[in-house]
């Protein structure tokens, strides 16, 4: 999977769940065959997977963040909206789920919103370039108005 090679990488994925893997390593495995069948744009399968990883352990703020951008590209922005909430909960910290909070409410066309998360994720980490530049959108759409 580090190497850039998603589609390999599921055969192994599946195979470590078919060799009976601990109880504590099941939300690992799902979490990184989720993330490959998203790297590979197969966003319904990862979203069935990455559920299973919930399942086994639901405080994983990985989990939410893939399961996040996989229903974001579904355009399904209330659920990746949740998701993203999710992981900042678990993980205050996460700049990138606060900026994908405000792309999500963005797209729903709640600009306060995406003002708010999109600014509090810059705070954060301010090498966001896209976050900047949606940020950037919304105030000259608001200047034209």
């Amino acid at each position: 999977m580090d190497m850039g090679q998603p589609d390999q990488a599921i055969a192994y994925f599946e195979k470590a769940l078919s060799l009976d893997p601990e109880e504590e390593d099941l939300p690992y495995i799902f979490s990184y065959l989720g993330s490959c069948l998203k790297e590979l744009g197969r966003y319904e399968e990862a979203v069935q997977v990455l559920k299973k990883g919930l399942c086994e352990d639901e405080e994983r703020p990985d989990i939410h963040n893939s399961l996040g951008v996989c229903f974001f590209k579904l355009e399904m922005f209330e659920k990746a909206i949740n998701h993203f909430q999710r992981a900042v909960e678990l993980n205050p910290a996460s700049a990138i789920d606060y900026a994908n909070l405000g792309v999500n409410y963005y797209r729903l066309g709640k600009n306060d919103s995406a003002i708010e998360f999109l600014t509090l994720a810059l705070t954060l980490d301010d090498s966001l370039g896209f976050a900047k530049e949606l940020l950037e959108k919304i105030a000259t759409n608001r200047e034209k108005q």
